[in-house]
């Protein structure tokens, strides 16, 4: 999650990426559409993975920092 762009990916615990979409992060249209955004995206690369997701053991993700991980918050307010 970047100030430019967003990239979703499927990737196994091998490193192994099975599918990947990106797009620009274009936070001018506010948080509750950049996380429609994100929501879709997110269920996109999961059918193009043929993975359901119920069957995710986890989650990852990456963004500039600092990030708080105890109150899940990121505190970089250039980006």
């Amino acid at each position: 999650i970047g100030g430019t762009k967003i990239v979703i990916a499927a990737v196994d615990a091998t490193g192994h990426i099975h599918a990947r979409r990106g797009y620009e992060t274009n936070s001018t249209r506010g948080f509750t559409v950049c996380l429609a955004e994100m929501q879709a995206t997110i269920t996109r690369v999961l059918a193009e993975a043929n993975w359901a997701a119920d069957s995710i053991c986890g989650i990852g993700i990456g963004c500039t920092g600092p990030v708080s991980p105890q109150r899940g918050t990121i505190h970089n307010p250039y980006t």
